[in-house]
């Protein structure tokens, strides 16, 4: 989902007359393995192999709690590494029907901010080297 679905999605809302509800606002339920398969494929990069553990990620949270001690701020919690390992289905349905909203796809945008991301690599290698 992106931030134009987020802020269309608000705009349609403060139009109505709807008052009261909430509302999930989620393109679609996809795993982070999918979402790193894809960018893999998008970046033209060997797709990761090795599945983490539950144990494993239990070591890494606690290891970057520990580090987060002395170096810098914390980049993967508890709350993180359990996620990694339970699978969350939420719908959109109510506010797809409510407003008659269509969400982008994921692909669609992944797409889009990689080919930004190659732009951006680009030009950072060519203005590096002349």
């Amino acid at each position: 989902m992106c931030v134009e679905d987020v802020v269309m999605v608000m705009h349609l809302l403060m139009k109505s007359d709807i008052t009261g509800e909430r509302f999930t606002v989620i393109s679609e339920n996809i795993t982070f393995k999918e979402l790193i398969f894809w960018i893999a494929n998008g970046l033209k990069i060997k797709k990761p192999t090795m599945l983490a553990k539950p144990w494993m990620t239990s070591i890494a949270w606690r290891l970057d709690w520990f580090f987060q001690q002395f170096f810098s701020k914390r980049k993967f919690s508890r709350a993180t590494a359990k996620s990694l390992h339970t699978t969350a289905i939420y719908s959109n349905e109510k506010i797809k029907n409510r407003l008659n909203f269509e969400f982008q796809p994921i692909k669609k945008l992944l797409k889009r901010l990689l080919l930004l991301i190659q732009k951006l690599f680009s030009f950072f290698f060519y203005s590096l080297f002349q």
